[in-house]
């Protein structure tokens, strides 16, 4: 079993009144003793539970009833976000077709009827959001999970209609934008597609010619900016905000190879990105408080953008 699985026992069993030993756990879970105290670290450390131990050959994991209630309104609200979470994701996506107590007992939430009530006084807002064609969405999964692949015609950033086989890996929704991350037999590489951009598509029988690993697809995952990273192509950009977008976007993680430099009176940032297009949209929601620094080739297309738009509503 994963950490996860053995965190969330022993969490439980805490959480119940209950102690636990170190060898007992580890032979439930068929690992080493040394696995299981990283566990405990991780409980204190990571998840800051006091935990106390009796000493002794035998030691007794535990926590104070004090802790033990702490611990139980944490986790429900904790619980309370997540569901509030998932009702605003269903107030605005197909693909959930239950109600939230449905959701609250599958995922054994620690959730009241009355404490359920409380969904209703938290939302969270997506900045844009575009809807998945649920027929395209089964037929992806589908593909993946048979390693078939899909036949797909898509339209590209100049309007142009191409036809392409791919082999789908992962589908991501980032800042309310399906992405489709495939290997592509055209190009002969990953690709990220705008799912939005599928005009059409059909499955075939072909089984995936590319074998994806694992690690290959969260470093490009990972590098990413809303769109997935292509290394061959990527560019530098060079931001700076200013006034009241300071506050908004200091601290804020866009890319893990982002640099920050921050002042009183600006911050500029920089990372690496393959398309121009999502961070255009970006900087132009800052509006006066954001300007491209570069490369020059962008601060053209952002300075002719913001003309264009002078140009017709002016």
């Amino acid at each position: 079993m994963s950490q996860t699985e053995r965190v969330l026992y022993l969490l439980n069993t805490l959480n119940n009144g209950k102690t636990f030993q170190v060898h007992k756990t580890a032979e439930k879970f068929e690992v080493t003793s040394r696995t299981i105290k990283r566990d405990i670290e991780y409980l204190r450390d990571r998840l800051d539970i006091n935990l106390h131990c009796t000493c002794g050959a035998s030691s007794v994991y535990s926590i104070s009833e004090k802790e033990r209630i702490s611990l139980q309104k944490k986790q429900a609200d904790q619980s309370l976000l997540l569901l509030s979470l998932i009702k605003s994701i269903m107030n605005n996506h197909f693909l959930f077709p239950f109600d939230s107590h449905q959701i609250r007992d599958s995922l054994n939430l620690p959730l009241s009827d009355n404490i359920m009530e409380l969904t209703g006084h938290i939302s969270y807002e997506m900045s844009e959001e575009k809807v998945i064609d649920p027929n395209l969405f089964h037929d992806l999964m589908e593909s993946i999970n048979e390693s078939h692949q899909i036949r797909i015609k898509y339209r590209n950033l100049k309007g142009l209609t191409q036809t392409r086989m791919i082999e789908p890996s992962h589908l991501r929704n980032s800042d309310g934008q399906w992405y489709l991350f495939a290997w592509c037999h055209f190009r002969e590489e990953l690709r990220v597609f705008h799912v939005s951009r599928i005009i059409r598509w059909s499955c075939t029988d072909m089984s995936f010619e590319k074998e994806m690993k694992s690690d290959e697809l969260a470093i490009s995952l990972n590098s990413s900016f809303g769109i997935m990273l292509n290394k061959k192509n990527c560019q530098t950009v060079f931001l700076r905000f200013t006034g009241k977008a300071i506050s908004l976007v200091k601290g804020k993680i866009w890319h893990e190879e982002q640099s920050v430099e921050v002042t009183e009176e600006k911050v500029d940032i920089s990372f690496p990105v393959e398309s121009y297009e999502e961070i255009l949209r970006v900087v132009l929601s800052y509006h006066v408080e954001a300007e491209v620094l570069g490369p020059p080739e962008f601060r053209k297309i952002w300075q002719y953008k913001i003309q264009e738009m002078a140009g017709k509503f002016i």
